[in-house]
């Protein structure tokens, strides 16, 4: 429900505009209308607002709506809402990402092109409308849509650590109702966080870049045609090292058995620094048209990903135990829309879905001499896993609303889903002489899911400034198969992880005061989910496994605020109640005095009922302030914001917390009077606070801490040609 200020969609006069809040649209129903008529809570801001927090893709999005979390696993940055998401390579993300539409699968973050227009989040379970697996909600990105007169936009950039950044955006006329847009960027960031203490070289550092060109045809009046296509490339350390958790400066060495110290901040002791690199790149055909009097919507999407990933497991200066995790995976989307037009009180909109995956683990491999001390394989021989899945789904849904009393409407909607899921895999020993398949480790299995999932709100607007709205939403995260499995594959040894369902129930309230000065919202919603899929330490990485039920109870609460023409408030905060009601099998993990993390048996007879959810901050709260200053040399904007995230654990006992922390974030911009340049300077976390994204529990090596970002800064210079 926190929104930016967006252009005006009324014939207000220009001083009218600059006091008071104007609408955002959103598109969280699949159609066009205003944030604030949407019986959904909705953070949204528009490209003004992103760039004034300097907010470049959606892995900076914490920072400006409370209760969204990030987990970095690697190249990998699923994000967490209301304590509702999915850290498992092998998953499908619980909040998904669309951008113009098309669906994003393989869980890494949008990345930081400069032709995004419009960034929206729509909280809870969203399955009716947006598939299987939005349990924790939906991230839409809308990207500009190319003008026939020839313009430019290029962004440079230089910051701390050696950073440099680039984006540009172009866009042309080719022919008659013909338009080009192509984005791209660059950012390479060449001196590293921290420095490891075994070679003295740099560590976190990362290097990422990419383009992105989008083709429109207008076939007619009413159809249009849009082709695009984007290509990524992403490295480092971020996400894949193992240092050690904010708070505690070991890991335990696997060859010693002892603590080894690798120092304080930022840095490490290993003699191999892990790292990772990603290629992702897609292309999809989306067709809009009216028949009659209704609206037609094809989208049609491929995309492919590949991902490398090693890890010094041992986490210390002396060779024992490395990984190396190579996956691949294509997907193929196909969507059918057809809806009725916004005006009107009644509206409806129905569609059919496919999705195609076929992601592969190829192979998982772990090398060193200290394996058979960890694994008890046979001296000289790597250990590999391999897994080939394929996932099938077909989907129909529909939703309508319908005001059936003056400003009374009622919203029902529902969805059919029948997903198949396939595997195969098997492990195998390998040494420089030659190698063989673990005898018991192939197999393969099979599983088919059939689930409905529907919605139903009714909502009630008093005034044209206060709505409230009550909601119930049912939704499903798909069974899937484990692609880490030491043991082997099959039925027996990596038996289905079965489907979550999670229940929502949301009341709440939109309002907008003062003339437009003030906008207030709040909801309150509780989460039961049955099945719940856990994610848990494996030597390794993360497994999934049914944790049995669990109970999330929140408020959010959103104000919007423009007391004076210049001045632009706004505040959110998300109060968690997350509990498990069952979790019979949950890990309990022990660290001793040695520094050796160990599982060991619960402390109740219970499991972990009754303890914390993972991942889900108790609190959590945005404040920001943005004042515009109008001169005759150009306009210049100072925004400060504040982000905190309060108690959040990491584990199902409550035994690792994460540190709770304070980012500040300044920015100073200044844009030409015409609007042809500009220029920027800005820090992130303004006090260099030393935290965590999130902790991952390996055993014996620790609690192994996903670092966050340090003191950043750094100065920007645009310019815009054309329109």
């Amino acid at each position: 429900m926190a929104q930016a200020v967006s252009a005006p969609e009324t014939s207000t006069t220009a001083d009218e505009q600059g006091s008071e809040l104007q609408d955002i649209i959103v598109t969280a129903q699949r159609r066009s209308e205003s944030a604030q008529s949407v019986p959904i809570s909705v953070a949204a801001f528009t490209a003004e607002g992103l760039a004034a927090s300097r907010t470049l893709s959606s892995d900076d999005l914490p920072g400006l709506v409370a209760g969204l979390t990030i987990t970095p696993n690697g190249a990998r940055t699923p994000l967490y809402l209301r304590g509702v998401g999915n850290n498992n390579a092998s998953a499908s993300p619980a909040v998904l990402t669309f951008v113009d539409g098309v669906y994003m699968p393989f869980n890494y973050g949008a990345q930081a092109f400069n032709d995004v227009t419009s960034m929206e989040i729509a909280k809870g379970p969203q399955g009716t409308l947006f598939g299987r697996n939005a349990t924790g909600g939906v991230i839409q990105i809308t990207t500009k849509d190319p003008t026939d007169t020839p313009s430019a936009d290029v962004e440079l950039g230089y910051g701390n650590f050696d950073t440099i950044t680039a984006r540009a955006y172009v866009a042309t006329g080719l022919a008659t109702g013909l338009r080009l847009g192509v984005a791209a960027f660059y950012e390479n960031q060449q001196d590293g966080w921290g420095t490891n203490l075994f070679d003295g070289s740099d560590i976190y550092r990362s290097k990422k870049y990419g383009g992105r060109a989008k083709l429109v045809y207008d076939v007619s009046d009413v159809t249009t045609v849009t082709l695009a296509a984007d290509y990524g490339y992403s490295d480092g350390n971020h996400g894949s090292t193992l240092s050690p958790a904010a708070g505690q400066d070991f890991v335990f060495n696997i060859v010693t058995q002892s603590k080894n110290i690798v120092g304080k901040g930022y840095d490490i002791n290993t003699n191999y620094p892990s790292y990772f690199t990603t290629k992702e790149g897609g292309a999809s055909l989306t067709v809009k048209s009216k028949i009659g009097t209704l609206n037609f919507l094809s989208i049609s999407s491929w995309r492919k990903n590949k991902t490398f990933l090693s890890i010094d497991y041992d986490g210390g200066p002396i060779n024992a135990v490395t990984i190396e995790r190579i996956d691949k995976a294509t997907a193929v989307t196909q969507e059918l829309q057809i809806s009725s037009q916004s005006e009107g009180p009644f509206k409806w909109v129905a569609g059919l879905f496919y999705f195609h995956q076929s992601p592969r683990m190829e192979p998982f491999t772990f090398s060193g001499p200290a394996l058979p001390l960890v694994f008890g394989t046979p001296p000289g021989f790597d250990l590999q896993l391999r897994s080939y899945d394929k996932a099938d789904a077909y989907a129909g849904y529909g939703q309508a609303s319908w005001e059936f009393l003056a400003d009374t409407t009622l919203t029902l909607g529902a969805r059919y889903t029948v997903e198949t899921r396939k595997q195969r895999g098997f492990n195998t020993l390998s040494s420089p002489t030659g190698g063989f398949e673990v005898p018991g480790t192939a197999g393969d299995d099979s599983k088919t899911f059939k689930k409905p999932t529907f919605r139903a709100s009714i909502d009630h607007k008093f005034s044209p400034g206060l709505m409230v709205f009550a909601s119930f939403n049912r939704g499903f995260n798909s069974g899937s198969f484990n692609a880490i499995s030491p043991g082997g594959y099959g039925p027996i040894s990596n038996p289905v992880v079965l489907p979550e369902t999670i229940d929502a129930y949301e009341a709440g309230f939109k309002s907008e005061l003062f003339d437009r000065k003030l906008r207030f919202n709040m909801s309150a919603f509780q989460y039961d989910y049955t099945n719940l899929q856990q994610q848990v330490a494996v030597p390794g990485g993360l497994q999934t496994l049914n944790a049995g039920a669990a109970r999330i109870r929140g408020v959010d609460v959103d104000i919007q605020a423009r007391p004076i023409r210049n001045l632009d408030l706004s505040a959110s905060a998300s109060f968690l109640d997350p509990e498990y009601v069952s979790f019979a099998n949950a890990p309990f993990f022990k660290l001793l005095p040695s520094g050796e993390l160990i599982a060991a048996p619960p402390p109740t007879a219970n499991g972990a009922k009754g303890f914390s959810t993972t991942a889900a901050p108790h609190v959590s709260a945005n404040v920001s302030a943005t004042y515009t200053l109008d001169t005759s040399f150009g306009t210049f904007q100072t925004t400060a914001a504040a982000n905190y995230r309060g108690t959040t654990f990491a584990d199902s006992y409550e035994q690792f917390p994460l540190k709770k922390r304070t980012l500040i974030n300044l920015t100073e911009r200044w844009e030409s009077s015409d609007g042809r340049l500009s220029a920027s300077i800005w820090v992130k976390n303004l006090l260099d606070q030393r935290y965590d994204n999130s902790i991952i529990l390996l055993t014996p090596v620790g609690a192994i801490g996903q670092v966050g970002a340090p003191r950043t800064f750094g100065l920007t210079v645009g310019i815009k040609v054309g329109d």
